[in-house]
């Protein structure tokens, strides 16, 4: 499925409907939704830094690997630009796993436990040396 909004074009492959699907049938749902909504914050967070840099971002993909931004190649963007860009998607996870552990220090809550998990790995993940798919 694709659509435009502006000038993005947004594509969702059937590939993430597909899992969608299947974690719901195995009744998966909050799983589910702490992933996506983690991987949205994730992005949230590059493109931000994209915005803020003044970046034209001409593609937003979302399928089974998660997300990818692709913005325009004549984007005068400098080499420490790239660096924060890219860190800041990984860093806006791991502050939410912070600020969510210092608030819940005294509560015991298993979904946002489960919400700082999520976000301590996927903001780890993406802190490794390589290329996306």
């Amino acid at each position: 499925m694709q659509f435009k909004i502006k000038d993005t074009k947004i594509i969702i492959s059937f590939t993430f409907f597909a899992l969608v699907l299947l974690l719901n049938i195995f009744k998966k749902t909050e799983f589910l939704y702490i992933s996506i909504f983690s991987a949205i914050l994730h992005e949230i967070g590059h493109l931000v830094a994209l915005k803020i840099f003044g970046a034209e971002i001409t593609e937003f993909r979302i399928s089974l690997f998660g997300c990818n931004i692709k913005s325009n190649k004549n984007n005068k963007i400098s080499y420490y630009e790239e660096i924060l860009i890219s860190f800041l998607g990984p860093f806006t996870n791991l502050f939410l796993s912070v600020f969510l552990f210092v608030v819940n220090f005294n509560f015991d809550n298993e979904l946002v436990k489960n919400i700082i998990i999520m976000n301590l790995v996927m903001g780890l993940f993406n802190l490794l040396p390589f290329n996306s798919f």
